[in-house]
């Protein structure tokens, strides 16, 4: 389940393994936070469309789930059992921080199953 998803993470860790990959500053994605992405990959519903996978210069991966430029969710998971969030939906943008023990908040995954619609 979810191959294409993780094709996609095996491709973005390939491009994005050296320091300098997006510039001068950007880090190599850490091997923290490349395990914290494949944990959430592995715990995403079965209901849940794939999201698009990125890169921070930080040396983060993003999950990037994209309908338009007023509706979005994106979700950055980090090494310490929990992921940032960012949601825009119309004018209206909610973040925040929470832990991840295997499932997403559910204010994410609301809004994520929204833009599935």
């Amino acid at each position: 389940m979810r191959a294409a998803l993780r094709a996609e993470y095996s491709e973005l860790l390939a491009e994005c393994s050296v320091s300098g990959w997006s510039g001068e500053r950007s880090l190599a994605i850490r091997r923290d936070a490349a395990a914290a992405a494949a944990k959430l990959i592995e715990h995403l519903p079965a209901d849940v469309p794939d999201p698009s996978l990125g890169a921070l210069p930080e040396g983060l991966m993003t999950f990037e789930w994209y309908r338009s430029p007023r509706r979005v969710v994106m979700v950055v998971p980090n090494a310490n059992n929990g992921v940032d969030y960012a949601i825009v939906r119309g004018r209206e943008i909610i973040h925040g921080s929470a832990p991840f023990f295997g499932s997403l908040p559910a204010t994410v995954l609301s809004n994520i199953r929204r833009l599935a619609r």
